[in-house]
């Protein structure tokens, strides 16, 4: 399973975007082997459908979940017709590091 996160900038020590269509990065782990890609945002500076665009480059890189702080409105219908789980964070300090050290605690037993 892959796991997209929002992050601010491609670095682990980033803190994850409040706001998941206009995020800098996607950090995607791989719960499988644990290999973590990152993959810019290349619609981050859109005007309109930045998160609809996002979410669809996602799909495309095989992601079944994603993190972020902040949703669209437009993104729950879409992750809900494509069966992808959204996961809120309510802090906003999360560092990257953080959640890759909790997602390796939980699937790479």
């Amino acid at each position: 399973m892959k796991i997209a996160i929002a992050s601010t900038e491609n670095r682990f020590d980033a803190k994850v975007d409040r706001h998941f269509g206009h995020c800098h990065t996607f950090i995607i782990y791989d719960s499988s082997n644990g290999a973590v890609s990152f993959i810019p945002n290349l619609y981050r500076s859109s005007q309109t459908k930045a998160g609809q665009n996002a979410l669809m480059l996602l799909i495309e890189n095989g992601v079944t979940k994603i993190v972020s702080c902040d949703f669209g409105v437009q993104i729950k219908q879409l992750t809900d017709r494509h069966q992808i789980q959204m996961i809120v964070l309510n802090n906003f300090d999360t560092t990257i590091e953080t959640i890759l050290q909790k997602l390796e605690k939980i699937y790479r037993k």
